[in-house]
């Protein structure tokens, strides 16, 4: 009977090990530095009116204004601006630039504006259900995906016609999706979930449990990043196994937030919360910075890109903000 009761001992001990763990918050390490936001100074600035979404692509940096129906696109080589460009409707919120183009749904009227980088002339593709505010918009694998509607479809894009060549229902009130790792990344607020799309075969791998109210997502430094603005948390995502890697305390207020990963930090800034960096190499965050500015950003050309104001974006060199103590 002894022997019996160890054996059992050695057993539930033996599951127990190998029982998934769940991270909790990273572990208090030092403290982030405190700044103003003042203290940040841009290399260049760039008069753009009412911006709602940066994307920092290979070729520009693209600004939309839902509000001007428009885009403007940035010469990082010479920080030119050029002429905005009419839409010809009213845009969801999203854009994604890829295949030669810019990509930006139009929930007014359903259509999908494709706006050629090297002339800027401006088509449109008829988009059947297309009804989100938000549109979030990403591209992968050869295709174009947006967010279409609140009951949770994710249509996919064929960039040669424009045309939706398959669709994908995810949870009801997604609100954003972003491609990375060889898969398509969506966030759920109201489940609170992260789900992983499998791009070659349209179906869901994985639902990942993200926390309070998922709101904007970005793939970088080999992991996918999580902005919750229900607890002012980012998750970290490890693609590897599916799993949260770590919970990371922004210490700032983040509804409404953007975030986005690149040149060896993750950024995050809000309304009324300019600018948090975190160091992926610690998941935890670096520097807060302290003001009335924040916006969309994004990071490319060697640098990161952020509408401090709805007149006004930045372009920042990320050594010189890593660099402010």
């Amino acid at each position: 009977m002894p022997v019996v009761r160890k054996l059992c001992a050695c057993i539930v001990l033996a599951v127990a090990w190998t029982l998934p763990q769940q991270p909790g918050p990273v572990p208090a390490g030092p403290p982030p530095v405190e700044l103003p936001f003042d203290r940040v100074k841009p290399d260049a600035t760039f008069d753009l009116a009412a911006v709602s979404r940066i994307d920092a692509a290979a070729d520009r940096v693209w600004t939309l204004s839902v509000p001007a129906s428009s885009l403007v696109a940035i010469e990082p080589g010479t920080n030119v601006t050029g002429a905005p460009v009419a839409l010809g409707g009213s845009p969801c919120g999203g854009m994604a630039a890829d295949f030669g183009a810019v990509w930006v749904p139009l929930c007014g009227d359903r259509r999908l504006a494709r706006v050629d980088v090297k002339t800027f002339a401006v088509t449109h593709s008829a988009l059947a259900g297309l009804s989100a505010p938000a549109g979030s918009t990403t591209a992968g694998v050869g295709s174009i995906w947006v967010l279409a509607d609140e009951r949770g479809t994710l249509l996919r894009i064929d960039p040669d016609n424009g045309a939706a060549v398959a669709d994908v229902s995810v949870p009801r009130g997604s609100a954003a999706v972003a491609f990375g790792m060889k898969a398509v990344w969506v966030a759920a607020p109201a489940a609170g979930q992260v789900v992983r799309i499998n791009a070659y075969t349209n179906l869901i791998d994985k639902t990942v449990a993200a926390g309070q109210s998922p709101r904007a997502i970005a793939a970088g430094d080999g992991a996918i990043w999580v902005l919750n603005e229900g607890d002012g948390t980012v998750v970290r995502l490890d693609p590897a196994t599916n799993r949260t890697a770590a919970t990371i305390d922004v210490g700032r207020a983040s509804a409404g937030g953007w975030i986005a990963a690149g040149e060896g930090s993750v950024w995050v800034s809000a309304r009324g919360a300019p600018l948090v960096r975190i160091d992926p190499r610690t998941n935890r965050v670096a520097q807060r910075f302290a003001g009335e500015a924040g916006g969309p950003l994004a990071v490319g050309h060697r640098s990161l890109w952020i509408a401090v104001s709805d007149a006004a974006v930045w372009r920042v060199d990320p050594r010189f903000v890593a660099a402010l103590r």
